[in-house]
């Protein structure tokens, strides 16, 4: 096992904060919890220190990219492992890009999927008191040629994800995505899809649902609302938790951090980041943060007696798509007609069509419950299939001129016997 570091941490701090505190309602684990700690392979390190910087990336292109609001919520690690799966079937310069986009440049694909596989196995597992499902979905057209076996294979066993044809044609598909995408976010995220486009040859889907109670959990009889001071300026009256508890915390000249563990303490915890300028925009502030900072905030953090008072929020959030974010991350190509993923259809023209991604999260007295997910559509820059024509009933038909256009001749064939 490799020894946890802070950057580790990380990945089960804000990874998991804007990943995995998401899912449905509270239902608290009882009798004793157990902490399983994870036993993950050699060169973990380097995955989860990508997916931490990939995880700060993408949550600062979607505060420059998307609407302003007065809410955002991403999942790091829904999205990055969504595009995981894809990368897998990436090749030449389009994997080159979703390297660099992925923090993955120098690190085997083999020790992405190996590492992705023990997190996908022990994360569920790490604390008894805590509710974490993980799940993956591949569907790929039934009148386009099968993926590569290669591909699926690493699909069903890396990523442990069903792998199963669908037909993007039917009306009926629709419901069967987003009944698989309500169950797994436990009907947090009761729809992905509004509308299936038939042009698809293979949706990526994976979805995250996390349900964790406080370690320290807020009396409901302390809560009482308060003003909550917006970015605009106004001030808005909202209901605060409110407890007195001994807590991790840390405070310099541009931010107070405070650590509130779930479930038995050990394994997942919410990393609450405070600007300590009210008049600081959330995005000016985020656009400062990098891993290296953050690492430092973490390895500061000490016990401390504190009052701590924090509203309570539930909302839904939503990126249709997220090609845009991608693009400006360093990955345009694998949108592009010049899109390479030849090892996931070999001597096909594909190329990723959309990248959608929903969020829910509710916070309250008792804890936090989640969900997130992301899907990858699949589109082909050419013939998706070779189409059977025949001419077998009346047709008309036209001789032109190519250069200028000119009919010569038409007709119609209602009967090709007769002379």
């Amino acid at each position: 096992m490799e020894p946890r570091t802070f950057a580790g941490d990380l990945l089960a701090g804000l990874i998991l904060f804007f990943a995995l505190t998401f899912a449905s309602c509270h239902k608290t684990i009882q009798g004793p919890g157990v902490d399983t700690p994870l036993d993950l392979p050699a060169g973990s390190t380097a995955v989860t220190d990508a997916a931490n910087q990939f995880a700060i990336n993408a949550f600062q292109q979607t505060l420059k990219t998307e609407p302003a609001g007065p809410n955002t919520l991403i999942s790091p690690l829904s999205i990055y492992l969504a595009l995981d799966m894809v990368y897998n079937g990436a090749a030449g310069s389009t994997a080159d890009s979703m390297a660099a986009t992925l923090q993955l440049s120098g690190v085997p694909l083999g020790q992405l999927n190996a590492v992705s596989h023990a997190l996908l196995q022990q994360l569920p597992k790490e604390d008894s008191k805590v509710q974490l499902r993980i799940a993956n979905s591949i569907w790929y057209a039934t009148k386009f040629p099968a993926p590569a076996p290669a591909f699926k294979d690493s699909m069903t066993n890396s990523y442990q994800g069903t792998v199963q044809p669908l037909d993007f044609t039917n009306s009926g598909s629709l419901n069967t995505i987003n009944s698989w995408v309500s169950k797994n976010t436990a009907g947090k995220i009761p729809q992905l899809l509004k509308q299936l486009d038939p042009a698809l040859v293979m949706l990526l889907v994976n979805a995250v649902y996390f349900n964790g109670s406080w370690f320290h959990g807020f009396p409901s009889s302390a809560t009482q609302n308060g003003p909550f001071f917006t970015s605009t300026g106004s001030t808005a009256t909202v209901p605060f938790m409110n407890e007195t508890a001994r807590l991790r915390t840390h405070t310099d000249s541009n931010l107070t951090m405070v650590e509130m563990p779930y479930g038995t303490g050990e394994a997942f915890d919410m990393y609450l980041v405070l600007p300590s300028s009210r008049t600081q925009s959330i995005n000016s502030f985020v656009s400062g943060l990098n891993a290296t900072n953050l690492d430092q905030a973490l390895h500061n953090l000490d016990s401390a007696q504190i009052d701590l008072s924090m509203p309570k929020w539930e909302y839904s959030y939503g990126i249709d798509n997220m090609q845009p974010e991608l693009t400006a991350l360093g990955m345009g190509i694998a949108f592009s007609d010049n899109a390479n993923f030849t090892s996931m259809y070999p001597g096909e023209q594909t190329n990723i069509s959309q990248v959608i991604h929903k969020t829910y999260i509710s916070v309250s007295e008792n804890g936090t419950v989640a969900a997130a997910v992301t899907s990858v559509g699949m589109m082909t820059t050419s013939a998706p299939f070779t189409l059977a024509v025949k001419f077998d009933h009346p047709f008309v038909y036209l001789i032109r001129e190519k250069t200028t256009g000119l009919i010569l001749f038409i007709g119609a064939v209602n009967d090709p016997s007769q002379h």
